[in-house]
């Protein structure tokens, strides 16, 4: 039996009228944690309410509802009514954009054992899609079904009984009742899976129209054999973009690896899906992995908690990251044996290390004696961690702590190997208040890569919360005097340090075109130990380029 060890001892949700403890426990075999809502409704009591746990219904749910989710996770997605909504309005364009003007199979009918009738050159003239509609019929199931609707065909057809006549055919089809039921689950190694599809599919009316008329037998049995064409092929054409989206599915989920030096040293991100899709009210609900890995190797401590609120709903997509899956990655990088900073490719640090500059102009060539035993363009600075770096989220935002030990070292006149003339800890704490990401432009030389991505910029906020300079230590002479005042030459320039990390604390990142979704209004908020990543949706216009990658 697993032992359960205590994650959250009691978490207090305050509302008018609703009391709530939440006990949380760890399951380390799961790599899940599940909790228990204790729930007291003293003025439902008085109404003969009773105690439930949230996974029932709540007695007057109308009126008192819980306005916190609390779920032990590592990484989440949520999927909104508004996204959902948003693909099955694109969806209808990709298909009337796919169908008006695409041609259809001739076919061949016998009327009255005698009169063999072929309708040919057939093509969509007009097509109005039909309403989309969906429901949950589970946890893990939903419905789509659609009404209305209206089709137009036109073609030509050619009658042979003792002589042929030849002349132009038109349908004009109306009311598409189809009805799809998909199970959204996931694979055994963690994949989003569409299966145990069923459709139907049902016309209401379809109305056949022939110049020059034939007998009232040839239109009804064109008429009979276009429904049973029609519902077959409706089914088939659903079935085709099912079968893609989910291949498209398969592949956004899956472990995706940072190289450092060789294959041998990869950092991981697990993307894998924990558990099935959860449906729950207007909403998709994915539970991943969400951690990094080295060598299949995870972090020792274990998942924060994933704060989630009933009002999020704005944006299309939610992606929430644990303050567990941050320092997972710390930990993996820390854990790397070879792992520096190269603080002197910021460009005022490396402007910083200069043995000449003006006298208007601050470079440590200023404070050197003997500056020209040194190359002077050789200056380094780099830094390792002497504690793992950390990361404390909150609604202020989120506190990144590092414990550096830095070396300054430059190249001696005709030696080959630089030499570490000075040496320092850095305790620094950065608040990082708030964080844009915003598309940027592909540089031209990326723009001829094979394989194109979508480039964003993450721009944070940042301010410097503590600051500390210690174990100062000078290993060449000309440099002592310097040394003993350096921690004052530091905090002197904190403002500017501040500036500098503002300017340089960003990263761009890159997402592949293999999927043709592009994330655009993007929002990041901070709750405790939990970034909430809200983002809306752009697809591409063309059905082809959705299905199968090509313009």
């Amino acid at each position: 039996m697993t032992r359960k060890t205590p994650l959250l001892k009691i978490l207090k949700v305050k509302t008018t009228h609703l009391k709530s403890n939440i006990r949380c426990f760890w399951n380390p075999n799961q790599h899940v944690a599940t909790a228990t809502f204790f729930i007291e409704m003293e003025d439902l009591q008085e109404k003969g309410g009773e105690m439930n746990t949230l996974h029932q219904k709540l007695p007057y749910q109308q009126k008192f509802f819980i306005l916190w989710r609390v779920i032990s996770r590592c990484s989440s997605w949520m999927i909104t009514k508004k996204a959902v909504d948003f693909v099955l309005n694109k969806g209808k364009k990709f298909v009337e954009e796919d169908l008006t003007g695409r041609p259809v199979s001739e076919f061949n009918l016998m009327v009255l054992e005698q009169l063999n009738v072929t309708v040919h050159a057939i093509k969509i003239a007009n097509l109005e899609f039909p309403e989309v509609n969906y429901e949950k019929l589970s946890r893990d199931t939903i419905k789509l079904s659609t009404c209305g609707g209206h089709l137009e065909l036109r073609g030509l057809y050619r009658s042979v009984y003792q002589t042929i006549r030849e002349g132009q055919f038109k349908a004009i089809v109306t009311g598409f009742e189809t009805n799809l039921k998909i199970k959204i689950t996931r694979t055994l190694d963690g994949k989003l899976k569409l299966q145990d599809k069923v459709c139907s599919s049902s016309i209401v009316r379809v109305e056949i129209e022939l110049q020059p008329n034939l007998i009232d037998d040839v239109s009804e049995e064109i008429r009979i054999h276009l429904i049973d064409m029609l519902n077959t092929k409706i089914c088939n054409y659903v079935g085709e973009y099912i079968d893609k989206i989910d291949q498209k599915l398969a592949n956004m989920l899956k472990m995706s690896s940072i190289q450092l030096e060789s294959k041998e040293n990869k950092i991981q991100f697990d993307g894998k899906m924990l558990n099935d899709v959860m449906l729950e009210g207007e909403y998709f609900d994915l539970a991943l992995a969400g951690e990094f890995l080295r060598s299949n190797k995870r972090a020792p401590f274990q998942p924060e908690i994933i704060v989630k609120h009933e009002s999020d709903a704005e944006k299309m997509v939610y992606l929430y990251l644990s303050e567990y899956a941050i320092n997972s990655f710390f930990y993996q990088i820390d854990s790397y044996a070879f792992f520096r900073i190269n603080l002197h490719r910021i460009p005022e640090i490396e402007s910083l290390l200069r043995l000449n500059c003006d006298a208007s102009e601050d470079c440590l060539g200023r404070y050197f004696e003997w500056k020209n035993l040194f190359e002077p363009n050789s200056g380094r600075m780099e830094a390792r961690p002497i504690t793992c770096p950390s990361i404390e989220i909150s609604e202020e935002g989120a506190l990144l702590k590092l414990n550096l030990t830095v070396d300054i070292g430059y190249q001696k006149v005709g030696a080959k190997a630089r030499t570490v003339i000075m040496g320092f800890n850095l305790l620094l704490e950065i608040m990082i208040n708030s964080v844009d990401i915003k598309s940027v432009d592909a540089p031209k030389i990326m723009k001829r890569s094979i394989s194109p991505s979508r480039l964003y910029q993450i721009q944070p906020q940042v301010s410097i919360k503590e600051m500390k300079v210690s174990s100062i230590k000078s290993y060449v002479e000309q440099i002592e005097d310097f040394s003993q005042d350096f921690d004052s030459y530091v905090y002197t320039r904190r403002e500017l340090i501040e500036e500098m990390l503002n300017k340089n604390f960003h990263k761009i990142f890159s997402l592949p075109n293999k999927f043709p979704i592009e994330a655009q209004h993007i929002s990041i908020n901070f709750r405790r130990k939990t970034v909430m990543i809200g983002f809306d949706l752009k697809l591409d216009s063309t059905r082809s380029f959705f299905l199968h990658g090509k313009k």
